[in-house]
């Protein structure tokens, strides 16, 4: 199962539940220019970063089968071993419940500073939404881009939109051809 999460929260392996990891301020991502001229001083830089405490979210789940039945199961005309298809649906369950976790997180907007957070419906009046037959969905994606780019010094490369914004996107002849 692969959704939204592994793109916005993909899961990392940790030695340990707790602790503190670095945390890299703004300046270490930003584009900067390092031109200059013959015999001038080279520029020296300097990361800030601090730490952050950190406690990993656990979940966790058990299944439980009789063992006549795991065993009649296994040893009947179907030959299905119950064991690993219940390893199977758990994994899935445990997946789930953290793909709703994440999508949650990150379709909140009060999570966001302001500035990075567009309102299609009160933007432009409204007629900018996807499925708006005035929409510039070409110029509006292009603004997103840059708002991005000024911010980190890179255009994205990947966007996530809601299935309702998907089958409203898809039929506009910007994104048809």
């Amino acid at each position: 199962m692969e959704g939204v999460s592994t793109f916005f929260a993909p899961s990392v392996s940790m030695n340990q539940r707790a602790g503190r990891t670095l945390v890299f301020g703004k300046e270490a991502f930003a584009a900067q220019t390092f031109l200059r001229s013959p015999g001038t001083n080279i520029q020296k830089i300097q990361n800030d970063f601090g730490t952050r405490s950190f406690a990993l979210r656990q979940e966790a789940i058990s299944w439980e089968i009789a063992e006549e039945v795991a065993a009649e199961a296994k040893n009947g005309a179907a030959q299905i071993d119950l064991r690993q298809f219940a390893a199977k649906d758990a994994s899935n369950r445990l997946m789930q419940s953290w793909e709703v976790h994440v999508a949650e997180q990150v379709t909140n907007p009060t999570l966001y500073e302001p500035t990075n957070v567009l309102d299609l419906t009160n933007y432009n009046s409204g007629a900018d939404t996807f499925n708006s037959a005035t929409s510039d969905v070409e110029m509006l994606l292009d603004d997103c881009k840059e708002q991005v780019r000024r911010q980190i010094g890179i255009y994205p490369n990947k966007m996530v939109i809601s299935p309702d914004g998907f089958n409203a996107l898809k039929r506009k002849q910007y994104c048809v051809d």
